[in-house]
Order: structure tokens, then sequence, then C-alpha cells
């Protein structure tokens, strides 16, 4: 069946129950999409539905769908407003290089792949206006085929870490001197095809290619001079190659938005696989890093804290805080950054003074300036059923202080020892305590000020049992 006359659609469409593809927009038709919250456009996936003319996105939520969706030769996409949900499975698709669209905006892109089919032999320019998760990072790609043979280009963009999801290391899988930083926040996918579905990196493709990307404020850049494109290739997905950028912008103190173009040097673009931002040597984009993991895991009576980093750019310290309901936090300890480092690093640290039950822990970035960013927050269970647990705090102790704080459960009500000492044995503190969890404050004779160290904290009830915690004093 096909719909000739221009439709507006404020709901959900479905094609399910047709025997034969439903084609909408004939005949110089349009259909616009103007509804609000999430739209679905569902069918038969046997029986693709089509747009024969023109798309324009004109809602204030999404479209999402769920059968693939084909605008055919000469139709166009408008992206006004509103996002269009994909998938590798129920994916946009342009049915031929005389197709059009608009590079989108912000508020309205393509969240997830879109895909072009171009058959001329001539150099076409077609328009990836894609994004993720709210970043509208479109690109723009210039393609010359050498033969009038059909082959078909998929373009994505992955909010995510690129040395991640290729297993790179820096710097074995940068064989180019050019480049020091590679972004850890977006990459593009753009991979091409022929006609049966089969890869086709390269193949019926003359000269270089061309790609434009878009970034924006958390991509990074200071520097539109020294701002490059890398790629990696379908035979060495690891590795990136420097394929040159030019880049309209200046040099800025703050972070800004534009785009760069490829220039095919010192590399060649000629084959098509993943893309993203890269930083010549001779200046400074930090393209930040997304941390790679940051894990607390609980051991014995205390808990271990682990992050990597792979690169790090202007990065003053790190902060480890701590909560008992995941939405207080106070600091636990500071950890010196790398400052600018281009090699991949692990950090490492303990508290002995952990929270009884389930307690949170999240991980803060400082740069050298003062600004500064949170990464997730992890839950750990420690002393759970009941078990003895004994908390000193503040922990680390500014030197000087006279007042500690503690606070003892799990002993049920019995007489518990508390020992301080010096790692060398000398003793500042001896108290009994009933444990009743509520919190004791101790305070210290000023003549036993802890002078900055390390220190054993012990406690032990009447059954004997010992427990053991670590003090710091800064």
């Amino acid at each position: 069946p096909a719909f000739s006359a221009n439709s507006t659609f404020a709901g959900n469409i479905s094609t399910a129950g047709s025997t034969s593809p439903v084609i909408f927009g004939a005949g110089n038709g349009t259909v616009t999409i103007n509804g609000s919250g999430t739209q679905t456009f569902s069918g038969s996936a046997s029986f693709i539905p089509q747009i024969k003319q023109n798309l324009v996105m004109a809602s204030t939520g999404t479209l999402s769908l769920a059968v693939p969706l084909q605008i055919s030769a000469g139709g166009t996409v408008t992206l006004t407003s509103g996002i269009i949900t994909t998938s590798a499975t129920n994916i946009l698709e342009m049915l031929d290089e005389t197709n059009t669209t608009t590079i989108g905006s912000a508020t309205s892109y393509i969240n997830g792949p879109m895909k072009w089919d171009v058959t001329s032999g001539a150099v076409q320019t077609l328009n990836f206006p894609i994004g993720k998760s709210g970043d509208w990072r479109p690109a723009v790609l210039t393609v010359n085929h050498s033969t009038s043979t059909q082959y078909s280009y998929t373009g994505e963009l992955f909010d995510a870490n690129p040395w991640s999801a290729f297993g790179s290391t820096f710097p074995a899988s940068m064989p180019t001197a050019t480049v020091d930083t590679i972004s850890g926040v977006h990459y593009w996918t753009l991979a091409r095809t022929d006609a049966s579905g089969t890869s086709q990196p390269s193949a019926g493709s003359t000269g270089n290619q061309t790609v434009q990307l878009y970034f924006g404020t958390n991509d990074g850049v200071y520097q539109g001079a020294n701002l490059t494109i890398v790629k990696n290739t379908s035979a060495t997905p690891a590795n990136w190659i420097d394929i040159g950028g030019s880049c309209a912008l200046g040099n800025s103190s703050s972070p800004q938005a534009g785009s760069v173009t490829s220039t095919s040097s010192p590399s060649a673009f000629n084959s098509f696989s993943s893309f993203s931002l890269g930083s010549k040597t001779s200046g400074w984009n930090p393209l930040p890093i997304e941390l790679l993991s940051f894990s607390a895991v609980p051991d014995g009576n205390k808990v271990d804290l682990k992050w990597e980093t792979i690169t790090e750019t202007n990065n003053a310290f790190f902060t480890i805080e701590k909560s008992l309901d995941g939405k207080t936090f106070t600091k636990l300890i500071d950890v010196p950054g790398a400052g600018n480092s281009t090699s991949y690093r692990e950090y490492a640290e303990t508290d002995y003074q952990p929270y009884g039950g389930t307690s949170y822990y999240r991980l803060k970035q400082t740069d050298n300036n003062g600004a500064y960013k949170y990464f997730n927050i992890v839950p750990v269970t420690f002393g759970a059923d009941g078990q003895p647990n004994v908390v000193l705090y503040p922990n680390p102790l500014i030197e000087n202080t006279t007042d500690i704080s503690a606070k003892i459960t799990g002993y049920n009500g019995q007489e518990v020892l508390v020992v301080l000492r010096s790692i060398d044995g000398k003793e500042f503190l001896s108290k009994v305590l009933v444990s009743n969890d509520d919190e004791h404050v101790f305070v210290l004779d000023n003549t036993k000020i802890l002078p900055a160290g390390s220190y054993i904290v012990t406690a032990s009830s009447a059954n004997n049992k010992l427990y053991n915690y670590k003090l710091i004093v800064k």
C-alpha cells in the first residue's frame, strides 16, 4: 500500500499485518513526526516500510525504530527537533546517494547507526547526523568510487573510550610520532560493505577519502591548530594512525566546540574503520581519558581501593571519598596524579577504617587549575552479620589534633579495650569502652599529641578477639 498525501504522526506507527512494503509520502509527500514522549515505529521486518519522499522530525520526544526504515532515492530527512533512536537491526537507511539530510543539532539527531547506499562512481558527500547519550557529534563523509558498484556506509557514534574498545596500548598502538594523546570520550565507526553485506574497507574506492568530525566542549579541545584525526584499520584495530586534521578554531583557555576535517597527511585515509580525535605532539589538547576502572574490595579488616588510567593531562591529584549513605561523602585521602602522562598507570590505596555494613566509595579527579570531576560510586559491604568493627575517625588525622572519635559495633555490649600505638610500639592511648554502637570521643593528653606517621589501633574483648587497624596522621 502507498500513502501519497502528506501525513503527520503524533503517536505510534505500525505496519504490522501488511503483506507488502508500506510506502509513506509517495508523490512528493512529507511524513512529519511531531508527538511527545516516546513514539514507536513498528511492523514486520519482512516488509520494510519506506518513506518515498520526505521525513521531517519535529517532535518534542523520541521516535524509536522497532523495524528498519528506508528513505527512497531522492528523499530527504530534516531534523528539526527530537531524537530518532536506531539499532544495528532497526536502522535508518538512505537508499541512494541522491538522498539528502540535514546535519542535525544538539536537540535533534540519530541516536544509533544510520546507513547510506552509494552506487555512483562520482565523488559523493554523505551527512551522518549522529549522536549518543545526549552528545550530538555528526560526521560528514566524502567518498570517491572507482566504479558504479553499490557500497554501503554505516556510521555510528560511540560515547566510550576507544582504547578500551579496541585493546589499544600507548605508545605501542600509536606508531606515528605526530600524536601524543587520543580521545577517551568518543569515537566514530564508519563501516563500508558491499551489496551482500560483506565488509569492504577499501575495494572499489579511489584516492583519499575525507571525513569531518564534530566535537563539543566535553571533548577537551583547546587548540584547533593542534587537533587531528586518527583512525585504526580492519587489519590492526588496536593501532591508530594520524590522517591529519584542519580545524578553524584558534587557541582558548577553555574547551571549545567545532569540527575538524581530515587531510590524509601524514597518513592516507584510504580505508574505512573507526575514527577518533588526536592531539599533535606540538600542542596541548587534553582529550580527556575516561577512567578505565575503579574498584573497592573488602580484604580482611580493610578495603582495597584500586584504579587505572591510560593517559592523564593537567592532573593534579585524585581524592578518594567515602559515605555511609551514598549521598554525603567525606574525604579519605588525596593521591598525587601524574600531571601529564601518556602511559598506563595503576593506583592503589587502602581504607584501614571502613564503615560497618554497606558503605560507598567514589573517586574525584582535580586538575591543576582547580577543575574537577567525579567518577562512579562503588558500594562495599563490610563487617556484615554482626562482625565486630572499630572505626577511628577522622582518618587520616591532622597532626596536632587532640580529639579522636571512635565507633564500636558488633561486640554486643561487651567491654572493649582500645589501644593506640606507634609502629615502633610506643603507646599513646589505652581506653576501656562499652560497645553500644554509639560514638566515643577520645581526648588525648596534650603531652601525647600524635606526630605525623602511621599508628596501629588494636581492639580486644573479654573473649580475646583482637582486631588491628591502621591510623594515619598527616
